[in-house]
């Protein structure tokens, strides 16, 4: 039965558009909209920069702001396992578009490099710094996202790109080392190897408590933590329980009440699935009386929650990445290392639990 069960779970939610499946959205075309625009306008002000330091931040967050808004979409989609068609181009375009903002970053860096100029060096250091912690989070996206997933090489990509993860997930930013804690899981999660789910299990919260870092990506992990535990543990009862308890937290993680039902929306989501799979398994093992008390389980959710497409909408990430660099702000007509371009000040600060965008303070 468990072996049964563990087959059924793999699969949980691949499909969203099953018949008598609701058309599960996830609306996040602002946070794209308003990154390409940020995207864009930081390319323009790269290119007009007046040194290769004010190059390589703007560039920088240019990257940044693709893979924390852009990605958004695909990265929520992917990793509610209810993947849509033509997310992996998408999410592959996206990648090349950000790879190669930060290959003019790497360009900039040589330039500033060169000039050897020792009261910029500090800033060279910390742009570098930065580069490599988003250069992790591109890694990780373009592992998830690579073409042929069970080669070798693929392997080995979400290998390296999780562990690359390491050393953020103690950053002292909340929202950073908790993304980074959600990349690394889904990635081990995706790899699939001997010793890779308990590696995957291990980064979950242990117990439903106040999130730590913004509340989506809590969400996510206690979603992911709530899957996983019903495939090591084989009770979908039990798994179906602690979803009914998270429920009713997030709804205390959101200040707005949109967000909060979303929320509680998107936990009842993961609940139906739960539902349905436990019903295949029991149908499986010749249990019909039961299977038909969760397919009527399963209607009485539809019916509550689901009873229109446009009530199947699912909370989206924040962020696919969290944002590193802060956005450079010149005024028209001031240099863009008058704007502080580097970073130095700005983004020092930025994603501590302090400013997580809507939920708890984190830790």
């Amino acid at each position: 039965m468990t072996a049964l069960l563990t087959t059924t779970l793999t699969t949980l939610f691949a499909v969203g558009t099953a018949p008598g499946e609701p058309i599960w959205t996830v609306n996040a075309e602002l946070a794209v909209s308003t990154a390409r625009a940020a995207a864009a306008d930081l390319s323009a002000r790269a290119e007009a920069a007046d040194s290769p330091l004010a190059a390589g931040n703007l560039h920088l967050a240019a990257a940044n702001e693709l893979l924390a808004g852009a990605l958004t979409p695909q990265a929520s989609r992917r990793f509610l396992e209810i993947p849509a068609a033509g997310d992996a181009e998408a999410a592959r375009a996206i990648l090349a578009e950000a790879e190669g903002h930060l290959k003019a970053t790497e360009a900039a860096l040589t330039r500033a490099n060169a000039a050897e100029a020792a009261d910029t060096a500090p800033e060279v250091k910390h742009l570098q710094d930065r580069l490599e912690a988003v250069r992790a989070f591109q890694r990780a996206a373009e592992a998830l996202w690579e073409p042929g997933a069970d080669d070798e090489k693929s392997q080995r990509d979400l290998r390296d790109a999780a562990f690359g993860l390491s050393l953020l997930m103690e950053d002292r930013r909340a929202d950073v080392a908790m993304t980074a804690r959600l990349w690394r899981a889904i990635l081990f999660r995706t790899r699939g190897q001997e010793g890779d789910a308990s590696r995957a299990y291990d980064l979950l919260p242990e117990e439903l408590g106040p999130p730590v870092g913004d509340p989506s990506i809590a969400l996510y992990l206690c979603i992911l933590r709530e899957r996983m535990f019903a495939e090591r543990s084989g009770s979908l009862p039990a798994a179906i329980a602690l979803s009914e308890r998270l429920a009713v937290q997030v709804l205390g993680w959101f200040r707005d009440a949109g967000q909060a039902a979303t929320a509680r929306q998107t936990v009842v989501f993961l609940r139906r699935g739960l539902l349905r799979d436990w019903s295949a398994a029991l149908r499986a093992a010749g249990k019909d009386a039961r299977a038909d008390w969760c397919g009527a389980a399963i209607q009485e959710i539809d019916r509550e929650n689901f009873p229109s497409p446009a009530s199947a909408e699912l909370l989206p990430l924040a962020w696919a990445a969290p944002r590193i660099v802060a956005l450079p702000e010149a005024s028209a007509g001031a240099s863009a290392t008058d704007a502080n371009t580097n970073g130095t000040a700005d983004d020092e600060n930025l994603n501590t639990p302090e400013m997580t965008t809507n939920g708890a303070r984190g830790e």
